[in-house]
């Protein structure tokens, strides 16, 4: 695994993503957030959410808050 930090083209492997909603902890370093909002203004399918109160560990912190904005992230689709 540590190998492929450094040999994968990142940049590649964010191209190749489906729709994807990207749940961010509050608590969670600065540079994380940076980068994925950036991804969200500059990709139709990447939205970043933010998650306060949490770290990386999220899920496990708020998982109805995770629930609800995944269930309204759906109905976009489901119409």
């Amino acid at each position: 695994m540590t190998r492929a930090i450094g040999e994968l083209d990142r940049e590649q492997l964010v191209a190749a993503q489906g729709d994807v909603s990207s749940f961010i902890g509050g608590r969670s370093v600065e540079p994380m957030h940076q980068y994925h909002c950036q991804l969200a203004e500059r990709l139709p399918n990447w939205h970043y959410f933010l998650v306060a109160g949490t770290d990386h560990s999220l899920p496990f912190q708020k998982p109805r808050q995770i629930g609800r904005l995944m269930n309204q992230e759906l109905s976009r689709y489901l119409g």
